[in-house]
């Protein structure tokens, strides 16, 4: 069971949370797949990419370094960098977007809003208390599938009961390898939830 826990842990990494998001919607939702350019997608993999390659190499820098016990920053005080490069990764992803004029979709743009607010509030709560990352990504995969059925007027039951499954394996492997309470799970899942559905459902664009 413990192999199994860090095996979901992995798959589903804060990191990759966005990645699996981007490409999900640009495939299921009706709007995107139709007005999303496919030209657009090789510059999506590589801004992205970036956001998952460059922090994960940061981390590992870190690591060795003996600037962070581990990898999965268990240790609550060790955490705020970590997570203050991956917002400012995204942060400079978002207006060199913006900057080029692309024909993006905005919800598109939403996304990475809903990422860069959630990781603010993250970084902010973990001055105090130790919330879950991993439950912000599960939740936010929630949030912006739930957000984008509302948005564009159709629906997937079974994914959405799907990425439900998915946030409970997580939660469940989060707290069985001792790496969080079920308040924390819970909280980073409602605040992952809630940013990313009002970020996508009200247009959040800077």
């Amino acid at each position: 069971m413990l192999t199994f826990s860090r095996l979901i842990s992995y798959i589903f990494h804060p990191l990759w949370m966005p990645v699996y998001i981007f490409f999900i919607a640009i495939t299921v939702d009706p709007y995107l797949y139709a007005f999303f350019p496919r030209a657009l997608i090789s510059l999506f993999v590589i801004v992205l990419g970036i956001n998952v390659i460059a922090p994960g190499l940061s981390m590992l820098f870190m690591w060795k370094r003996g600037l962070i016990v581990d990898l999965e920053l268990s240790n609550r005080n060790e955490r705020i960098v970590p997570y203050a490069l991956v917002l400012m990764y995204y942060s400079i992803s978002y207006f060199m977007l913006q900057r080029t004029e692309l024909p993006i979709p905005l919800p598109i743009y939403s996304m990475f809003i809903g990422v860069i607010v959630s990781l603010a509030i993250a970084v902010v709560v973990n001055l105090v208390w130790k919330i879950s990352v991993h439950g912000i990504g599960v939740g936010g995969l929630i949030g912006t599938f739930l957000a984008l059925f509302h948005l564009h007027d159709y629906s997937i039951p079974l994914l959405l009961c799907g990425f439900i499954l998915i946030a409970s394996l997580v939660g469940f492997a989060r707290i069985f390898m001792g790496k969080h309470t079920l308040n924390q799970v819970y909280a980073g899942t409602l605040l992952g939830f809630t940013v990313s559905y009002c970020s996508i459902y009200y247009n959040w664009v800077i």
